[in-house]
């Protein structure tokens, strides 16, 4: 199963390996200790990994909880406001099930940072995995960017690497997923003109071609529906002529998931060219329906059939009457 490590940013290729693999109890703190606040303390551990505006550091709180501590990276060019912007709104989200939780802020050499608890790995670890096992951690993540797009929120960046394990959750999976990294996030009733976040491009192959100039929720649809199609198959979607992803390259059957359904391709590939909005494809994350095919589509077969049968018993009773008239012709 090829990993998904390597990720392109505008900063170059990030290996993520290492982030998720270190212990958050590991780092020595040099640091002297941060004022959240809440009036919490924390220290500041290593430096994990970064994107394309961030660092990510291991720390820990005062009582010994172990702790992600994000902040601006000061060579990107990165505007301080708009990493401010990120804390607000997680903020505002405050309370949406799947997302994580911001717990603190604090100012790391006179610049905001942010701190969130601390996960070891992300949902590229799943990769691979029984799609009995992935389908419900679909449909939390569906149901986190549900409730984000009805607070105006649209996140724009989800793939395997933005999704975190919260492993030990009470639940008969023993974890949930949680979205994270707000950073490319739009607000949709503010202007995208005044926005940094919309000039940095979303990892490719997780986006639809066309959505980067209007962002709206359909982008994050497509964003699950290819990291769907990542754990499932290894790969990214292939993007073909008019944008379309191609579902041909396994027709007829999903022989690298030979625990999913048969079909399981096909529906995902629909997913992928309809970026249907979510409350659409939950029912069938959810197990409620066994195929993943417009409504419309579905009927279209008996509709047609229907429309047949009709015109031909007009134009019968056409011609009865024609006769019954001495109508010519």
């Amino acid at each position: 199963m090829p990993t998904f490590l390597d990720v392109p940013t505008q900063a170059g290729v990030i290996n993520l390996s290492q982030a998720h693999d270190l212990d958050a109890t590991g780092p020595v703190f040099a640091e002297p200790a941060l004022i959240g606040a809440s009036g919490r303390r924390y220290s500041l551990g290593s430096r994990v990994t970064c994107g394309s505006h961030a660092w990510i550091h291991a720390g820990r709180r005062d009582d010994l909880l172990a702790v992600a501590i994000k902040r601006l990276n000061s060579l990107s060019g990165y505007p301080v406001g708009q990493f401010s912007q990120e804390g607000l709104l997680h903020s505002r989200l405050t309370g949406v099930p799947g997302l994580l939780p911001l717990l603190d802020t604090v100012q790391v050499q006179g610049q905001p940072a942010l701190v969130f608890p601390w996960r070891s790995r992300t949902l590229e670890a799943m990769g691979g995995q029984p799609w009995d096992e992935l389908r419900p951690l679909l449909a939390q993540l569906a149901r986190c960017l549900i409730a984000m797009h009805g607070q105006g929120v649209v996140h724009r960046d989800v793939n395997p690497v933005n999704i975190l394990l919260n492993e030990g959750a009470d639940n008969s999976l023993g974890m949930e997923v949680e979205l994270a990294d707000l950073g490319l996030a739009i607000d949709l009733g503010e202007s995208f003109a005044t926005s940094a976040a919309i000039s940095i491009w979303p990892t490719p192959g997780f986006h639809p071609p066309a959505s980067l100039a209007h962002p709206g929720p359909a982008m994050d649809s497509y964003g699950l529906a290819a990291t769907a199609w990542w754990l499932v198959t290894g790969s990214v979607p292939v993007t073909g002529a008019g944008g379309r992803s191609l579902p041909s390259l396994y027709p007829g059957g999903n022989p690298l998931s030979p625990s999913g359904p048969p079909n399981l391709l096909e529906d995902i590939a629909c997913w992928l060219n309809s970026s249907a909005p979510l409350v659409e494809i939950l029912p069938w994350l959810d197990g409620r329906c066994d195929r993943l095919v417009p409504e419309r589509q579905r009927w279209l077969p008996l509709g047609s059939l229907a429309s047949l049968i009709l015109l031909q018993g007009m134009l019968v009773l056409l011609g009865w009457m024609r006769r019954w008239l001495n109508l010519p012709g």
